[in-house]
């Protein structure tokens, strides 16, 4: 278990409505030029990985500023 994994555990059914939403969202964007499935499936994906990366970093600062622990020393 790294903590990437565990960052996210008990957020499932958030993660998956918050992907739905923004599935609907770039389908809602992109009608105008053609009703694409798969560019709204991949921008969906860009957009998760975004968040997934922000979090990451979010929670490496959160955990180095309460533990008094410079994020260099973590994997």
């Amino acid at each position: 278990m790294n903590f990437d994994d565990v960052m996210l555990y008990g957020l499932d059914w958030e993660l998956f409505i918050w992907d739905v939403i923004i599935f609907q969202l770039w389908q809602m964007v992109i009608a105008d030029y053609g009703d694409s499935v798969a560019i709204s499936i991949f921008l969906t994906y860009m957009c998760d990985k975004i968040i997934i990366i922000a979090r990451s970093i979010a929670g490496e600062k959160n955990l180095s500023r309460r533990s008094v622990i410079d994020n260099k020393f973590f994997i």
